[in-house]
């Protein structure tokens, strides 16, 4: 038992050092692609885009009835989420719609809600037809693929795209939008990339202002330039050539 135990600690040790000699980020980069969906996949995207945007408001007005109710506790997306598989076996046409589609929509509202609490930005607002578009974000990486000019979508099968150019890092997240009468998709990958590098060299504060532009904290000044008196002449010269 004593060799298992110290055993495990020095694997704790030895992961911990590898982690303070390799110091390395995850950040998330957006790949846009133009889709072109057949003639039916379009009009099931666009009865796709009907019914979250009937779940958005449905939920919405959940949230108004807490809120006129004065509950302490609001509805978040488990909550809903969990009554959404009953809503699901009521409407066949909400059902139709896959799953994490749905459930995600539910967690885009509840982080709309948390911005609003938080004061950086105005309550949800009802959605309207024709006015505001829906995405349909599969957040699930296992549930779609791309695979050379070809991303394969739940319920959708193969939509073929425009592969510009490759994806870069570990793919995420999958979302379908539609632009007037265009389809993109975008694509949300993590990539590594190392942290960087802490600076030792002395910083130095700028300025700009009007007489001179640009200060330094060093105490450097540099002139302003005055581009346009050293024009002033070719451009009265220009406006007696062009005057009747």
């Amino acid at each position: 038992m004593c060799f298992r135990a110290g055993r495990k600690r020095c694997l704790r040790v030895a992961l911990r050092e590898d982690c303070l000699t390799h110091l390395a980020a995850l950040v998330r980069k957006g790949f846009r692609y133009r889709i072109y969906p057949t003639p039916a996949q379009a009009a099931r995207l666009i009865e796709w885009d009907h019914a979250l945007r009937f779940l958005w408001n449905l939920a919405l007005e959940q949230h108004h009835q807490h809120h006129r109710a004065a509950k302490k506790h609001y509805p978040t997306a488990f909550s809903q989420a969990k009554e959404l598989t009953e809503l699901r076996a009521e409407l066949l046409w909400l059902a139709d719609v896959p799953r994490n589609v749905s459930a995600q929509l539910l967690v885009e509202m509840e982080r709309a809600w948390e911005r609003c609490f938080m004061k950086l930005s105005k309550q949800p607002r009802w959605k309207k037809k024709d006015r505001d578009e829906v995405s349909l974000c599969e957040p699930h990486p296992k549930a779609w693929r791309l695979d050379g000019d070809v991303i394969r979508f739940p319920k959708l099968g193969n939509l073929r795209a425009v592969i510009h150019r490759p994806l870069e890092g570990k793919p995420k997240t999958c979302t379908i939008r539609r632009d007037g009468d265009q389809w993109f998709a975008s694509i949300v990958c993590e990539i590594e990339v190392d942290e960087p590098t802490p600076r030792h060299e002395p910083v130095v504060a700028i300025d700009r202002g009007v007489v001179n532009l640009l200060a330094d904290s060093d105490g450097k000044l540099i002139e302003n330039p005055r581009f346009s008196k050293q024009a002033a002449a070719r451009m009265r010269r220009a406006q007696r050539s062009v005057a009747p």
